[in-house]
């Protein structure tokens, strides 16, 4: 179902696409949903993430599992995105990208021997491998189609005897907007995808404005708003807040599982954050990033009904202080020089 949405989705957005009408007059500002003064997006991005300590409450939804609690002593979450160009054009271009992440959950000892699922969690990366395609195309100077297709293998692959296809977590956005000024623009469309920890589909607002060359924000409501100071054009400050999610396919280690041999862990967080980043070297970048984490959900799914309300245990984390930091690298013109792209 969701494989024949995706496909529906994209063909509707090739189809505007090749049945636009060309204007190949040079002067044309082609619309984009980027603003001035909005800093350039990231073309390698490697970050550590780290949610310290906290409590994880546990409560079973069916007889025969119970409820629990433990001690969390940390989560930590570390993260390489690479994108690369595939098509670029004044009007349209198509970027991929390889994601590769894990998170790690490490708990007490004494809180883990007799729950099956805070065992399962401790001290093993959940590891997600993910592929992207990103369109952007400008119909003219004031309007424009945006679509993100990504798949994810995420989970214990390999040690199923499923396919592929059962540990593949499709998302789809698709944007339509409007470039109102160099400075303003929005678009509006639909996601489907686990940024809510499971398989949702919502509307989303996308608003990108400038006031002025140091004030703006940037947002993708409703899962993320960013207010956006830059000092100058070495430095940028965000503040605001952000939703994400994952869901992994797990394996029982046992035979004798109390959850199930295959089970979904689903995790939904909204983070309040504070963020420095700031040009280390023409094209390179740091950032540290800091605020308070609010754990929507954990749960602990029936694999075979990941389309249905099918949970076993429900969780969540009291919040918790978490920081991050990252490295990353932007196309600038001197980095397109120095890789003979200029």
């Amino acid at each position: 179902m969701k494989k024949y949405f995706l496909i529906l989705v994209f063909s509707l957005g090739l189809q505007q696409i090749l049945t636009a009408q060309e204007n190949n007059q040079d002067s044309i500002k082609w619309a984009t949903p980027n603003v001035k003064y909005m800093p350039m997006g990231r073309g390698l991005d490697i970050s550590y993430t780290r949610i310290f300590t906290s409590i994880i409450d546990s409560k079973a939804e069916v007889d025969r599992l119970q409820d629990n609690n433990a001690n969390l002593n940390a989560l930590e979450n570390l993260e390489f995105d690479i994108k690369f160009p595939i098509f670029l054009k004044d009007r349209t271009q198509i970027l991929g990208s390889f994601e590769y992440t894990f998170d790690f959950y490490r708990f007490d000892p004494e809180d883990v021997a007799d729950y099956e699922l805070y065992s399962r969690l401790n001290k093993r990366p959940l590891r997600s491998r993910k592929a992207k395609f990103y369109l952007m195309h400008s119909f003219d100077s004031k309007h424009y189609l945006n679509v993100r297709i990504a798949g994810a293998l995420n989970g214990d692959v390999g040690e199923s005897e499923q396919s592929l296809y059962e540990f593949t977590k499709f998302t789809v956005a698709m944007m339509y907007g409007w470039q109102k000024s160099p400075t303003n623009s929005y678009g509006v469309g639909l996601y489907a995808g686990y940024t809510l920890g499971r398989p949702t589909i919502y509307p989303v607002l996308e608003w990108n404005k400038s006031w002025n060359e140091h004030w703006g924000f940037e947002s993708k409501l409703p899962a993320k708003f960013m207010l956006r100071y830059s000092p100058n054009k070495d430095m940028n400050v965000y503040g605001g807040y952000d939703v994400d999610g994952i869901s992994y396919r797990l394996v029982s280690e046992s035979e004798d599982s109390e959850l199930l041999k295959e089970y979904e862990v689903r995790r939904s967080d909204l983070m309040l954050t504070l963020n420095l980043e700031k040009r280390v070297y023409d094209f390179i970048w740091v950032g540290i990033k800091g605020g308070i984490n609010f754990n929507v959900r954990l749960d602990a799914s029936d694999g075979n009904h990941i389309y249905q309300d099918k949970d076993l245990i429900t969780s969540q984390i009291r919040p918790a202080p978490y920081v991050n930091l990252s490295i990353f690298v932007v196309p600038t013109d001197g980095l397109k020089k120095l890789v003979g792209l200029d």
